[in-house]
């Protein structure tokens, strides 16, 4: 769902996995990436889950794209549907790529900058 008609940014987020797999978070990525990118990254995660592996505030996940991902909780932004695991991709303009609270991680110079989030919540990279 792009959030407005000027900003390109999606909020896309995974529904049912916490009925599914009691104890795990709904995924959410908020950034300018194609719908496949998106897929990649939830089934990624979710077969993950469904293997038995629980990811929570602050993991950092290996395998899920090229360079590991962060993931962050935030309330997903409806007041019915709570709270999700927010994926963060890394700055891959750094060398090496970086992530929020990684030395040197400079959101400055990101090759997109800074993504308002759904909710406007800062941390939410593109």
């Amino acid at each position: 769902v792009p959030l407005s008609e000027t900003e390109p940014y999606i909020n896309a987020h995974t529904h049912g996995v916490p009925q599914s797999w009691p104890g795990q978070l709904d995924f959410q990525v908020v950034v300018n990436v194609g719908p496949e990118s998106c897929a990649t990254i939830f089934w990624n995660l979710v077969n993950r889950v469904k293997e038995g592996e629980r990811f929570k505030d602050g993991d950092r996940v290996h395998e899920v794209l090229q360079q590991p991902v962060l993931l962050k909780k935030f309330p997903e932004g409806h007041p019915d549907r709570g709270d999700v695991l927010r994926v963060l991709i890394p700055n891959s303009k750094a060398d090496p790529p970086t992530l929020p609270g990684d030395e040197g991680h400079d959101t400055e110079n990101l090759p997109w900058g800074e993504a308002p989030g759904h909710d406007q919540v800062p941390g939410c990279e593109r």
